[in-house]
């Protein structure tokens, strides 16, 4: 494989090309079991046909992965560039103004502490707000490259490092808050990360996690439409493909108990008269009070047992 030929180019898939695996060995992250069943709608809409790599569902609770994993050389390609994917500093820039204030004031009235960790901080956006929201804001991020922007654009120096080796930095029940944007999605062992979690969250800790909905939508599932990729040409960066269900179920079965699932920015609202806004309001309602997929993301607010 030619590590230097990326989605900055043409041909990053081809460097992946191969047969898909027949029978996956990876235990389910969910339930554990091993009965896969290749998604062949889900792996066509990511234009991923061609590569090793495809969708899988699992058999027993229908949750979704990318396999094989992919290899250490292989997720050095997968993640070069990174950085540039996106226009993402743009895109934070937004979620600087429309979605972390409102992500804080939620976590505000849920925890009388400020000790706040952003895991996979990416850019530095996220700490730099809740910084200026009055917290004692740190953040890890394993992106050398990503922990060089937060310096530049923010000022803030990151830790690189990822977080299994928290007990380097900090003491069990260091924070109060620990927060993970869109980051469960990209780990290859997703499960794997939550016992760290629970040991450096403080006692009525509340642990926030956003990942993408992107497989589980009731309306507009991307898995309708033909390569679908929606990352400037990098279909590979997401490893799991969460529904409501199975996300609450992992995470609750590693000492946390759901607090809230919100599908909906607060700020989305537009009016189109009393039926449609009434119609609106319900399907939001059901959406949430039965944790079905319905909204284009899925957010979660976790409290320590």
């Amino acid at each position: 494989m030619n590590s230097q030929t990326t989605y900055c180019e043409n041909d990053f898939l081809g460097q992946f090309a191969g047969e898909r695996t027949k029978n996956p060995k990876h235990s389910c992250d969910v339930c554990g079991q091993r009965n896969w069943r290749y998604h062949r709608r889900n792996t066509e809409s990511l234009g991923i046909s061609s590569t090793k790599f495809a969708v899988y569902s699992c058999g027993q609770c229908g949750f979704l992965r990318m396999l094989p994993l992919p290899t250490k050389e292989e997720l050095t390609a997968i993640y070069e560039c990174y950085v540039e994917k996106g226009d993402r500093l743009a895109v934070e820039r937004q979620r600087a103004q429309d979605v972390y204030p409102n992500k804080l004031k939620v976590v505000k009235s849920l925890v009388g502490g400020n000790r706040l960790l952003d895991v996979g901080a990416g850019l530095g956006t996220f700490v730099r707000v809740a910084m200026d929201a009055g917290f004692a804001a740190v953040g890890v991020e394993y992106s050398k490259e990503q922990c060089d922007v937060a310096r530049r654009q923010y000022g803030i120096n990151l830790l690189n490092d990822v977080i299994e080796n928290w007990s380097i930095y900090f003491h069990p029940g260091s924070f109060d808050v620990v927060n993970m944007h869109h980051v469960f999605e990209h780990l290859l062992y997703p499960r794997s990360i939550l016992p760290c979690v629970h040991e450096i969250l403080a006692s009525g800790g509340v642990l926030l996690i956003e990942v993408p909905n992107q497989f589980n939508r009731l309306r507009g599932n991307h898995s309708f439409y033909p390569r679908f990729s929606g990352y400037s040409g990098n279909p590979l960066h997401h490893q799991s493909f969460f529904s409501p269900k199975n996300l609450i179920r992992m995470v609750s079965s590693e000492g946390f108990s759901l607090i809230t699932c919100r599908q909906f920015r607060e700020n989305s609202e537009y009016d189109r008269g009393f039926v449609w806004n009434f119609s609106r309001k319900m399907y939001r309602y059901v959406v949430n009070k039965f944790s079905v997929g319905g909204g284009s993301f899925i957010e979660c607010y976790f409290l320590k047992n």
